[in-house]
């Protein structure tokens, strides 16, 4: 049962990060149907489990249940089963890459398709009449609307991260909860912001492809710049019209902005770290060295962000 069960969510999640809205499982266990359906109680730990992890591809798949006799040669059936047993007695097994993140309401897919734009300036895209694929060295990130959600699906590294900070950003009250939904953690406690969110997960899941996580910091230290341009009245379309660029960084162009050498100072360490976000791999030293950078302009000390 254990094996059907984590054989159906693999299908489930495989079939969502590639862009499918429509699987059909062939299983010779009722339960799978039963309770996908609600209509046999969940009351084992592994039926507890199934229930919990099939009811996050509510609304972003259709799944239609198919009970087929065991080993009466049904291909999709007969395939699993083997696949099965070469994980179990083998050792071989074929892991399902990928990460998905459902948002309440159609209205987040303008919202997070605009914020991949800004802050991943050189990703490619194209437009289809369901989303948006972003790519960018080697990495795709589909954004797409699916009955009244907006359904987040990629490889989980750098551009996923940038739409989870989207997400984040129109509700920062639900940090916590969505990031345990974007990776598939344990809730973390006292996430309340994006560099507690980065400095909590780079600490507790660091390994050489940590460097992902740096962007929630990232995106704290882009909101610190804007709402100290905002406290100031500067008004601006494009934040980079605000400035001019030379060799040693970035310049205000006008004292009259409400000129500020700290504002400056965190605007240039926001652009730099940005950009080699998006063109280098950070080890976990090397992650938490940029965190403690940052931690200067985003209102940082002894580790947290201050309330």
């Amino acid at each position: 049962v254990a094996g059907e069960v984590l054989g159906a969510l693999a299908a489930a999640k495989w079939a969502v990060v590639n862009g499918f809205y429509n699987l059909k499982i062939y299983h010779d266990y009722e339960g799978l149907s039963k309770w996908a359906k609600g209509e046999w109680a969940a009351k084992s730990p592994v039926a507890a489990y199934y229930v919990s992890e099939f009811s996050k591809y509510s609304g972003a798949l259709t799944v239609e249940f198919v009970k087929v006799k065991g080993h009466s040669n049904n291909l999709y059936n007969e395939t699993v089963d083997s696949l099965a047993k070469a994980a179990l007695f083998e050792g071989r097994e074929m892991p399902v890459s990928g990460r998905f993140l459902k948002v309440s309401g159609e209205d987040a897919y303008k919202e997070i398709c605009e914020y991949v734009h800004a802050q991943a300036p050189k990703a490619e895209w194209k437009d289809y009449p369901d989303g948006t694929v972003f790519s960018l060295g080697g990495e795709k990130l589909a954004v797409k609307v699916r009955r009244g959600a907006t359904l987040v699906a990629g490889g989980g590294e750098k551009l996923y991260a940038v739409a989870v900070a989207a997400a984040i950003s129109r509700d920062k009250g639900l940090i916590g909860r969505l990031i345990e939904r974007a990776y598939g953690f344990a809730p973390l406690k006292d996430i309340t912001d994006g560099y507690t969110a980065s400095a909590e997960l780079i600490r507790s899941f660091g390994g050489e492809e940590c460097g992902k996580f740096l962007f929630f910091a990232l995106s704290e230290l882009s909101a610190a710049v804007k709402g100290e341009l905002e406290e100031k009245g500067v008004k601006y379309d494009r934040i980079l019209s605000l400035f001019d660029r030379e060799k040693d960084g970035f310049r205000f162009k006008k004292r009259t902005y409400g000129f500020d050498l700290a504002t400056e100072e965190a605007f240039n360490a926001f652009y730099r770290y940005r950009t080699e976000y998006f063109t280098k791999d950070y080890g976990r030293g090397e992650a938490e060295k940029a965190l403690d950078d940052i931690a200067r302009f985003c209102g940082v000390k002894d580790g947290k962000k201050k309330r």
